[in-house]
């Protein structure tokens, strides 16, 4: 048996229709199913349950992975790759955004080139039922195809060296 880290959450709701959030870090045993990491999570929304006046709408899990680390760290978080997925229901687009995406995936034009070994990996990866898991859209619906994927670029943040300082 190994042990992974996570972090369970839920968000009350308040009678204005104000969403706050709790948390709590935990420690998980691989062994166990879904389903039994879902009943004890849904037993500690239960006892949480009467300590607030505000409705619990919602339980998350989240399982910590290993970090890959192995960008060098040197590009821009605000430009993207927008990875924008059909599925087979309805006529809707679900776009995934990869964060300060790697020079090494684009074309000579400066766009993602969907020919490239990496970029086509990923690709079937979201559009493959896996072993466990599938990547659906919000509606619960699995990936088909591709639909495009483009550049995109966060708003910019200020700079460090312009913000206010103390003078002393």
């Amino acid at each position: 048996m190994a042990t992974q880290q996570g972090l369970m959450s839920a968000e009350v709701t308040d009678r204005y229709g104000i969403t706050a959030t709790t948390t709590a870090f935990i420690t998980i045993d691989d062994t166990k199913t879904i389903a039994q990491l879902l009943t004890d999570v849904n037993d500690w929304a239960t006892d949480l349950n009467p300590l607030t006046a505000g409705n619990i709408t919602k339980v998350n899990v989240r399982i910590e992975g290993t970090a890959l680390g192995t960008g060098a760290g040197a590009g821009q978080i605000e430009k993207g790759g927008l990875f924008n997925f059909d599925n087979a229901s309805d006529p809707y687009a679900t776009g995934y955004w990869v964060p300060d995406i790697a020079d090494g995936v684009l074309d000579a034009n400066g766009l993602i080139d969907l020919t490239n070994t990496d970029v086509t990996t990923f690709i079937t990866f979201m559009t493959t039922a896996h072993t466990v898991i599938t990547v659906v859209t919000k509606g619960v619906r699995a990936l088909s195809a591709l639909r495009d994927a483009l550049l995109s670029f966060r708003k910019h943040r200020k700079p460090l060296e312009r913000k206010t300082k103390e003078v002393a």
